[in-house]
């Protein structure tokens, strides 16, 4: 009968198990050169046979580093984040870190817990995406460096976002060069989306578009997650107003499409009736009928740039404590907008 391999779960036991001291086997596993390389291989080749990897928290207790990064996103319905996620974990896998990721389901009092949480695991630093809490309280006896990416609050610091007032400015200025005069805003209330406000209101200043007479917000206070059915509802929002726009700006790509759905089966003829702009870049935007006018967030420019601050500020923790990089959008126009019928 073979002999039944032990069961190994940490560095004291598969010290045991090959007849060496801890100091030898943890040196060894770690490839330290001091350890001779006939032992070193004989302790990795008995670790792999028994399926043992050492604990990353342990050896991050004893040198400092534990190799993982704490990663806040509020989310994960929404496509640009999961494609936000992928980017991240891979640059985090270029540099040898592993991305410890929460959701906090846009909610400031579970992003407390969740950097309480990050702080426990002696994470070597911490990013978050869209975020709402300022841990810079938590954090400050820690010494554990943070980044903001794209918070929804843009005094939270050090950060780096995309520029969605040039987004919204982009938007407006390519409807108006197309010629539309009269606009309906989808899905953005001024109270939920200042920095884009702002941006439409240069975009209207500069094409001389009158706001009051021209422009109209369809929305419901943003309460409902911003998808497919929650733009087919804004849609018959307008439809009820009586208001007829030549363009309308929606939130992102899937109140786009939501909308273009309900306006399609009330028998508008989505561009000729009227255009339609999204916001986000998804995929399905490029496949849908008409391919949808929408707003590139830049999402590896804006990630790399967020990931090598918080890598300069792993190597010097004081510095880059009030950085700030903007990072431009990109227009991508597309058949969803075309000049408004005569």
């Amino acid at each position: 009968m073979a002999k039944k391999s032990p069961v190994v779960r940490s560095t004291a036991e598969l010290a045991d198990h090959l007849g060496l001291s801890r100091w030898t086997v943890s040196h060894g596993l770690n490839d330290r050169p001091w350890v001779k390389e006939e032992t070193r291989r004989r302790i990795q080749d008995a670790a792999r046979e028994l399926g043992f990897t050492p604990n990353p928290l342990a050896r991050g207790l004893q040198n400092g580093r534990t190799g993982m990064i704490g990663v806040c996103f509020n989310e994960l319905e929404n496509p640009i984040i999961v494609k936000k996620i992928s980017i991240l974990q891979r640059l985090l896998q270029e540099r040898g870190y592993q991305g410890l990721i929460e959701l906090t389901l846009g909610k400031p009092d579970v992003e407390q817990r969740v950097v309480q949480h990050f702080l426990a695991m002696r994470v070597e630093g911490i990013v978050t995406v869209n975020s709402r809490f300022d841990p810079s309280r938590l954090l400050a006896r820690s010494g554990i460096p943070l980044v903001h990416i794209d918070p929804y609050d843009e005094t939270l610091l050090p950060h780096v976002r995309m520029d969605r007032a040039a987004a919204m400015e982009a938007l407006v200025l390519h409807a108006t060069s197309l010629g539309h005069r009269r606009f309906v805003l989808l899905g953005m209330p001024e109270n939920e989306f200042g920095e884009r406000w702002r941006g439409l209101r240069a975009g209207f200043s500069r094409a001389g578009i009158d706001e009051t007479r021209d422009v109209r917000g369809i929305d419901r206070g943003d309460p409902d997650p911003p998808d497919y059915d929650h733009g087919r509802t804004l849609a018959g929002d307008l439809l009820d107003s009586g208001f007829v726009p030549t363009v309308i700006l929606a939130v992102n790509d899937r109140v786009a499409i939501g909308a273009m759905n309900r306006l399609s089966e009330a028998g508008w003829q989505i561009p000729r009736k009227c255009s339609v702009t999204g916001f986000d870049n998804l995929d399905i935007g490029n496949h849908w009928n008409p391919r949808i006018t929408t707003i590139d967030h830049q999402a590896e420019e804006l990630l790399v740039s967020g990931l090598e601050l918080l890598f300069r500020r792993i190597l010097r923790p004081r510095s880059g404590s009030t950085y700030t990089e903007t990072i431009a959008p990109r227009l991508i126009p597309r058949q969803s907008t075309l000049p408004p019928s005569a």
